[in-house]
Order: C-alpha cells, then sequence, then structure tokens
C-alpha cells in the first residue's frame, strides 16, 4: 500500500499529496475538536455533578451545586406559602398544609443559567421537558402567587427553598412547579425554583 501511495505522489498533479496531507490533517482536527465538545460545554461543572435524567439542564447552563442521599428527607412546596406566620414564629418552617413531607433518595442541583435567558422561559423549557416524559404538574406559581399572608417578595421563596444564602438569586423573579411521576419503582418527585437576580438565573431542582 505505500508503494502505490508513492507512485500516485509522484505521477499526480503537482502539489495534490499535500493537498491530501492538508485534507487528512484537518479531518483529524475537526474529529478532536467534536470528541472534546461535551467536556467543554460542560467544564465549569461543580466536582462529580451531573444532570438528573428526569428533568436535564437548560441549554447553557452550568451546575454550581450538587448533592445527592441515598436515604434522606425533604420537604417540597405543594401550596402557597404563609411567609409571614414562619417569620412571625406562629407556624413552624415546614409544619403547615402546604408542604408534602418525603423520605427517600434526595438529589438537589443548581444550576447558573445563560445570561440573557428569563426565568420564564428556562421553566417553560423544563416544564415541557417534564410534561414529554409524563411527569404531572401538581402546583405551580410565580412571585406573589406563591404566598398567601402579607410577606411577597419573590425573593423569600428562595430563602425559603434554596436558602438564605441564595435569595439574592431570586430578587427579581422567583417561578416555581412541582410535578410527579409514578414508576413500578415508586413516586418521583420533582420541585423546580428558577430565579432571576444575582448574578443571574438561577434553577434549583430537588429530586
Amino acid at each position: 500500500t505505500m508503494r502505490v501511495g508513492h507512485a500516485a505522489g509522484r505521477h499526480g498533479h503537482p502539489g495534490e499529496e499535500g493537498a491530501d496531507w492538508n485534507d487528512a490533517v484537518r479531518a483529524l482536527a475537526l474529529v478532536f475538536c467534536l470528541l472534546l465538545l461535551p467536556v467543554v460545554v460542560h467544564a465549569k461543572d461543580a466536582a462529580g455533578a451531573k444532570d438528573h435524567s428526569l428533568v436535564g439542564r437548560y441549554q447553557g447552563s452550568e451546575i454550581s451545586f450538587y448533592a445527592t442521599n441515598d436515604f434522606d428527607e425533604a420537604w417540597l412546596l405543594k401550596a402557597a406559602v404563609d411567609y409571614a406566620a414562619i417569620s412571625a414564629k406562629s407556624v413552624s418552617e415546614h409544619g403547615g398544609s402546604e408542604w408534602l413531607k418525603l423520605q427517600g433518595r434526595i438529589t438537589q442541583i443548581r444550576y447558573d443559567g445563560p445570561a440573557g435567558r428569563s426565568s420564564l422561559e428556562i421553566l417553560a423549557n423544563l416544564q415541557a421537558g417534564l410534561a414529554a416524559k409524563g411527569l404531572t404538574t401538581l402546583f405551580d406559581c410565580s412571585d406573589e402567587a406563591c404566598f398567601a399572608g402579607t410577606m411577597r417578595d419573590s425573593y423569600l421563596l428562595g430563602w425559603q427553598l434554596d436558602g438564605a444564602q441564595q435569595n439574592s438569586r431570586y430578587a427579581t423573579h422567583a417561578r416555581y412547579t412541582l410535578a410527579s411521576l409514578d414508576r413500578p419503582e415508586g413516586k418521583v418527585y420533582v420541585a423546580m425554583l428558577v430565579g432571576e437576580g444575582v448574578p443571574g438565573p438561577t434553577v434549583f431542582l430537588r429530586i
């Protein structure tokens, strides 16, 4: 085979052998770049983090926080929350009927969303993905509609669901969806909180 290639190079058009070599190099470079692409796209994800198969990620987002426990408990919001009553300590933090208490495998993921995307667009995209996989929406709300009582600032929902240190992420908007799916191995719940604030769009999942 090497002798045939050498003969073709000797009798072909001037520069033909060099052109073929350059094409081969470019083709190899393209394959190498394609192989690296998934790593580059998610290069800034937190160590050990991965998407959940039921939800995935909004394109261009990066995982800034990831935690999973084989068995733990979680409280998921299933109705408007009275934060004023919680603040006044007239009810316990998760003691009202608006909370769904669960035990089992718990996964929490926080994504930093891409700049220039609204919380409405991101949530609609994720909701469509859940519906396509057969999940049923149990509760959803936006901003003031997520609250009962007198305290209705959107950042309070972030404070309550994502932690006090993250409340600035929800300063402009906070949108929430709770969905579920019945599976042979048991029911799974997905709670999605999507915010607009500082430093930008945020998605917080508890599954």
